[in-house]
């Protein structure tokens, strides 16, 4: 039955790529691997992007069909192998068709999101000076260490406030053996953690800063540098729709996901039988916690 369910999606795929009545083998053929179509149909769906200049959109296309070939040339020497009689395979299947209707469905819920007025744009505008107007781009080291020890970012503070380098405070955590990861950071205002960019903007150049989050991880912050990059006129409106379009998408994905959950009878076996694991997994599924969004 698995398998018969299988081969049905897979000739569901192939129906939908299908061409429609009355058109030539040429126009709806892109290319013919051992005998099996490769549809333009195909090309143009995965093609399905911002518009490119003709001559990119043209390469786009030429990369995309490669790639088609290559994926039916390696699926043709899978179904010698005999793979798809592989329990994984059948899995596969499943959760292809999930995720690519769940997709769908997000894509359907947001177009049903209000989209905001360039009144409301231009409100966020005013009242978040410092990531429009008074924009800036930082440049800073950041160093993340997972977990917390107390003792270790107390002598850390201790040494960055007689003096201590980076570098030397590195040498402080590599010492106790402790990994960490050091990047540097490019980013403007409005692309920081608020919480980041609060400890960022009290910084002195090049002065290291030790800071902890929650009892999740600590960080090193070096402010390197700062340079103004103020958003106004017409780019501050639509940066500001942007990020209220944003919110107002997770909101209404939140709901019906909400809803659905509701309605829905879940039954939980094994491991998530337990009265906590069925009080914790609902929840996980409309956990979109969203972004450090601006309020109107």
């Amino acid at each position: 039955m698995k398998w018969l369910l299988a081969s049905c999606l897979f000739a569901v795929a192939l129906a939908g790529c299908s061409p429609s009545g009355g058109e030539g083998e040429r126009g709806r053929v892109s290319a013919v691997v051992n005998g099996v179509e490769i549809t333009r149909r195909e090309v143009d769906f995965l093609s399905r992007r911002p518009a490119l200049p003709e001559a990119e959109g043209e390469a786009e296309r030429q990369r995309i069909l490669s790639l088609l070939i290559r994926r039916e040339l390696l699926a043709q020497r899978a179904l010698e192998m005999k793979l798809e009689n592989s329990p994984d395979f059948i899995v596969a299947m499943y959760e292809a068709r999930r995720k690519i209707l769940a997709g769908m469905a997000e894509q359907h819920v947001a177009t049903q999101a209000v989209k905001v007025s360039l009144e409301a744009a231009s409100k966020v505008v005013a009242k978040n000076p410092c990531f429009f107007s008074q924009r800036k781009l930082f440049v800073y080291d950041q160093v993340v260490i997972p977990g917390v020890d107390e003792g270790l970012l107390s002598s850390l503070n201790t040494s960055a406030g007689k003096g201590a380098s980076l570098a030397q405070l590195l040498n402080k955590v590599s010492t106790k053996k402790m990994p960490f990861r050091r990047t540097m950071q490019v980013l403007t205002t409005n692309q920081i953690d608020p919480g980041i960019f609060e400890v960022l903007s009290t910084l002195r150049l090049n002065v290291p800063q030790v800071a902890r989050i929650e009892k999740k991880f600590s960080m090193i912050l070096v402010l390197r540098a700062t340079v103004p990059m103020p958003l106004e006129g017409e780019a501050a409106n639509q940066a500001a729709a942007d990020i209220l379009n944003e919110q107002q998408r997770r909101m209404e994905l939140s709901k019906t996901l909400t809803k659905s959950l509701d309605s829905a009878k879940v039954t939980f076996f094994g491991e998530f039988a337990s009265a906590k694991n069925r009080k914790k997994l609902p929840e996980a599924v409309v956990d979109l916690p969203p972004p450090a969004l601006l309020q109107p």
